[in-house]
């Protein structure tokens, strides 16, 4: 991969969701993609080439960006929960129309609580947890790949996710 063009431009769709997985913000999500393609072309001090010429080719591309990926956004939760958290009600106190009401059919309605439900329930995982099941499980990698782009062996990357299996059926359980 030489053409930071090219790299943007097959990957940033799979950087984006990866983002939007990780953070509960789809603005902060939009942002972080954004920021980890400026994070590989950057050149590092005392380097001349930009940091996307940093992969060696142990492991797949895609594996290796989405551990910058994923490092970028853990580091972002991280900060996140440091700093106090600051919220807006204005979208709540302007809103003078109320709610809203959508047809929807009762099958396709199943489906969508089903997904709401895991959705929250992925989201009160620990960011850790999160990752390895949003690799794992949303983006098809083995244990091996997931544990490689979070810095994992792939048992430890086996073991994280039972664990994060195990969390998620607790917040699932009635």
């Amino acid at each position: 991969m030489t053409d930071l063009a090219a790299i943007y431009t097959e990957y940033y769709p799979y950087v984006l969701n990866l983002c939007r997985r990780m953070l509960k913000s789809p603005e902060d999500a939009e942002d972080m993609a954004q920021q980890v393609f400026v994070q590989l072309a950057s050149v590092p001090r005392g380097r001349c080439l930009p940091r996307y010429t940093q992969f060696h080719g142990r492991s797949k591309f895609r594996t290796w960006l989405y551990r910058v990926t994923a490092n970028l956004c853990l580091m972002e939760l991280r900060r996140q929960r440091a700093r106090p958290l600051l919220t807006s009600l204005d979208h709540e106190v302007n809103n003078e129309d109320g709610p809203r009401k959508i047809e929807v059919p009762a099958a396709a309605r199943v489906d969508v609580d089903g997904r709401l439900l895991l959705v929250q329930a992925l989201g009160k995982l620990a960011p850790g947890y999160r990752a390895v099941l949003i690799l794992r499980y949303v983006e098809g990698m083995t244990n091996d790949e997931t544990g490689a782009a979070l810095g994992y062996t792939g048992g430890c990357s086996r073991s994280q996710s039972h664990r994060a299996i195990r969390r998620m059926r607790e917040e699932l359980a009635p």
